[in-house]
C-alpha cells in the first residue's frame, strides 16, 4: 500500500461520507493508471476531467458518481480498493485500486469551476433549463415547484434550474449578455431567462409580452406582476410574498427589510426609530417596495444617529437584516416559522414557463440568424468563418458523413497538428480536417488562444440532416492550438 504523505488512510465509511457531501458540486478527478510488467511499470496512463456531480450511489459492492452529462461518471468496485486516504483537512479522497497487473490511483476534490465553463453549462445542455438573475431566484422557483407538484400541480414542467452561489455575479445586464451570446446557438432544450420586472429598459423589451422569443429555442420573461403588487409594479422575485411574510424573523431576529419602512430624510425605521439603515441616501429613490438586507443596524441611545456617525455604528452595532440567500435557504429548507411562508403567487411564473414550453419546438437547422452576422469568409467548400458583431468568431466545417465520421461516437478525443501548409484537426484518430493556412484561418486560430469565446463548430450533413457539436472548447484548447502553431509538429 502506498501512502500519499499529505493524507492519512481512513476507513470506506469516510470516504463513502465525503463522496455523498459532494453530490451538487463540482468536481476534479485526476485518474492515474499505471500498468505493470516483470515489477516495472510498463505504461502510464493520466486522465484529468471536471464534472457537476448529479448523483452518488452505492451497494455492497459497487460506488457511482454520475455527473450532469451521460459521459461524467466514475465507477469502481469495492473489492479492488487497496486503502482510501484523505488529506487532514478532509478536502481531497485518494482511493488505491488494483485488478491485476494494473494500480490505479484516483484523486477526488472539490473544484470551483471558471467563468467560462459554467457558462458553458447553459450553452452545452440539450434540458430544459432556467436561468435567473439572481443566486436566490432559481432557489424561490425549485422550491415552488417542489410544492406546486408534492400538490399534483405544475407536473407536466419539464425544466432543470441553472444553480449557482457566488462563483456567478448575474444581475440583470449579465444575464441579458448571456442571453444575447445563447441565442446565437441552436439549442436542443428549451432555454428560458427570467429577469426580475424592476429594470424598465428589459421591462420595454418585453412590453405588452408574456414572453420573448429569441429564436434557436431561447426565451426570455420579466416576472409577471402579482395583483397585489400591481400599484408597486418594478419587483423582485421576493416581493412574490406577502409583506407580513418578507418581515419574517429568523432565529437571530434578523428579517429583510422594505424600502418605505424607512423615513426618507433621516434612515430611520418609521415605527422603530433606534433601527437605522445606513443606505439610505442610496436607496432614496428606488421603488417603495425594494428590498434591504444588508446595513441595517440596531442602534443604542448612547449612539447618536446621523451621518457623521454612520462608520462608529457599522463598526459597533449589530447588523440585523437577513440576507436574501439566507431567507431563500431558510424558505426552500422549510424551517420553522418560514415553513408557513405560501408560495402559491408562483403560479404566475410556471403559467408562462409551460405556455412557453408548449410551443412548437422548431426544427433544429442550426442556421444563426443571419442579421446577426457581420461578415462571412468562405475559406474553402464546406469551411466559413462567420464574424459577429459583439466582437464573436466562429469556425464552422461542414462535412458529409462517411463510416469514420458516423462511428466517432460520443466520446470525442481531438488532437490538431501543423504541417507546411495545413492545420490538421484529428478527431479520435481516425478523421483528419485539413484547414488551409490562409491569412484568415491563421488570425482565427490566433485570436481562439486567447478568447474562449470564439467556437470552431463541425456539422455532419447526411441528406437533409445535420448534427452539430463544437470542438476545443475546454482550458486547454488554447494551449493544444498554440503549441501547434509554433512548432511544425505537435
Amino acid at each position: 500500500m502506498e501512502i500519499d504523505i499529505r493524507m492519512e488512510v481512513v476507513d470506506e465509511k469516510a470516504a463513502i461520507d465525503y463522496l455523498k457531501s459532494l453530490n451538487g458540486m463540482w468536481i476534479y478527478i485526476k485518474n492515474i493508471n499505471d500498468n505493470f510488467a516483470n515489477e516495472r511499470i510498463e505504461e502510464q496512463i493520466a486522465i484529468y476531467t471536471k464534472f457537476k456531480v448529479k448523483n452518488i450511489s452505492e451497494d455492497s459492492s459497487t460506488i457511482l458518481i454520475y455527473g450532469e452529462e451521460d459521459n461524467d461518471r466514475l465507477v469502481f468496485d469495492k473489492k479492488y480498493v487497496v486503502s482510501y486516504q484523505m488529506t487532514y483537512k478532509k478536502d481531497e479522497l485518494y482511493i488505491q485500486i488494483k485488478v491485476g497487473g494494473n494500480f490505479t490511483r484516483i484523486y477526488i476534490k472539490k473544484y470551483l469551476p471558471t467563468l467560462m465553463r459554467r457558462l458553458n453549462e447553459i450553452l452545452e445542455s440539450e434540458r430544459n433549463l432556467i436561468i435567473t438573475e439572481g443566486k436566490t431566484d432559481w432557489k424561490h422557483l425549485k422550491h415552488a415547484l417542489t410544492v406546486f407538484q408534492s400538490q399534483n400541480l405544475y407536473n407536466d414542467i419539464n425544466f432543470d434550474f441553472f444553480e449557482y452561489e457566488d462563483d456567478l455575479q448575474m444581475g440583470n445586464n449579465k444575464l441579458m449578455d448571456i442571453l444575447n451570446y445563447t441565442k446565437l446557438f441552436y439549442s436542443a432544450g428549451i432555454k428560458v431567462f427570467i429577469f426580475d420586472s424592476d429594470d424598465k429598459e428589459i421591462n420595454k423589451k418585453h412590453a405588452g409580452e408574456s414572453f420573448v422569443s429569441w429564436g434557436n429555442n431561447v426565451f426570455s420573461l420579466i416576472l409577471p406582476v402579482p395583483e397585489f403588487r400591481e400599484k408597486t409594479p418594478l419587483i423582485s422575485i421576493e416581493n412574490y410574498y406577502t409583506d407580513e411574510e418578507i418581515k419574517t424573523y429568523d432565529e437571530n431576529k434578523r428579517r429583510l427589510y422594505i424600502n418605505d419602512e424607512f423615513n426618507d430624510e433621516t434612515g430611520k425605521l418609521k415605527n422603530k426609530p433606534r433601527i437605522f439603515n445606513t443606505q439610505y441616501k442610496k436607496l432614496k429613490n428606488n421603488p417603495p417596495n425594494h428590498i434591504i438586507d444588508d446595513n441595517v443596524f440596531l442602534v443604542p441611545e448612547n449612539i447618536e444617529i446621523c451621518d457623521e456617525n454612520i462608520y462608529k455604528i457599522k463598526k459597533e452595532c449589530t447588523n440585523i437584516a437577513l440576507s436574501k440567500n439566507n431567507f431563500a435557504e431558510n424558505i426552500s429548507k422549510s424551517k420553522k416559522p418560514f415553513d408557513s411562508i405560501r408560495s402559491d403567487k408562483f403560479s404566475l411564473i410556471f403559467d408562462v414557463i409551460r405556455e412557453i414550453q408548449n410551443q412548437k419546438v422548431i426544427k433544429a437547422t442550426y442556421e444563426i440568424n443571419e442579421q446577426e452576422v457581420n461578415e462571412e469568409i468562405k475559406i474553402s467548400d464546406g469551411i466559413f468563418i462567420k464574424k459577429y458583431d459583439i466582437g464573436l468568431q466562429i469556425l464552422e466545417i461542414h462535412l458529409d458523413e462517411t463510416n469514420d465520421i458516423q462511428d466517432l461516437g460520443g466520446c470525442l478525443w481531438v488532437s490538431v497538428q501543423k504541417e507546411e501548409d495545413k492545420f490538421n484537426i484529428i478527431l479520435n484518430e481516425k478523421v483528419t480536417i485539413s484547414l488551409p493556412i490562409t491569412r484568415q484561418i491563421w488570425h482565427f486560430l490566433i485570436e481562439k488562444i486567447d478568447n474562449e469565446q470564439n467556437r470552431i463548430e463541425i456539422y455532419i450533413h447526411k441528406n437533409t440532416d445535420i448534427k452539430m457539436f463544437e470542438i476545443l472548447n475546454d482550458e486547454l484548447a488554447g494551449v493544444l492550438i498554440d503549441r501547434a502553431l509554433h512548432q511544425h509538429n505537435v
